[in-house]
């Protein structure tokens, strides 16, 4: 893996959220601060500032899941690389440059991207025991991803989007019934929130999901 930069539509340029120290190995054990980062944060997900050894590449495999509108499937693509590397290098060097504008796919939020950012869950939930997570790991895991939906829903009832205002509802509904959020509900831990704001928030809006309470929320 190599460091990047933002590079906005007006030639701004800004640094990566990478904090890896320069030519830092992982093998073994200490991967686990790999798949640390993959469960807790979206910060080394991207495969455009990876250089992959071909053998470690799964081929044959079906990636029309990875994803919807372009949401989430570098991810799903990444999890296996991780898991089959024997060894994975960082060098802090922004070797690639990152286009972000305003208006590109992944700042949009709508229902199909909630859509994929589930497959995307239930995709990385099954490497907890592959990777062989301590508890503490996977509680941490599971309150994020309820820290993610909590801000997904935010943003689903302060937009303007008319597909949204038409669809909140359902989205709520269709949230309140999925065993994933179930499950996240059943491993969240306050104590691991990652900031007193959320650990105050997530159990009221746990509590709202769970009645469905549409117009409360």
């Amino acid at each position: 893996m190599y460091n990047f930069e933002y590079v906005t539509d007006d030639g701004q340029k800004a640094k990566s959220r990478l904090n890896i120290p320069n030519e830092s190995v992982f093998q073994g054990d200490n991967k686990l601060f790999i798949y640390e980062q993959m469960l807790l944060t979206n910060n080394i997900n991207s495969v455009c500032f990876k250089a992959i050894k071909r053998r470690i590449l799964d081929i044959d495999r079906d990636y029309s899941q990875c994803g919807i509108r372009n949401t989430c499937e570098d991810e799903i693509h990444a999890l296996p690389l991780f898991t089959n590397a024997q060894k994975i290098v960082f060098l802090d060097s922004p070797l690639y440059s990152y286009r972000k504008r305003q208006d590109s796919i992944t700042s949009v939020s709508t229902y199909e991207k909630w859509k994929a950012s589930l497959i995307c869950f239930l995709k990385t939930e099954e490497y907890l025991d592959k990777w062989k997570v301590p508890d503490e790991l996977k509680k941490r895991f599971y309150t994020h991803s309820i820290e993610t939906l909590s801000n997904f829903f935010q943003r689903v009832f302060f937009s303007r989007e008319p597909e949204l205002e038409k669809s909140r509802a359902e989205i709520v509904r269709s949230v309140s019934v999925n065993p994933a959020f179930r499950r996240c509900v059943e491993m969240y831990d306050k104590s691991c929130a990652s900031t007193k704001y959320l650990k105050f928030r997530i159990p009221i809006i746990i509590k709202l999901v769970k009645k469905q309470k549409v117009r409360t929320l």
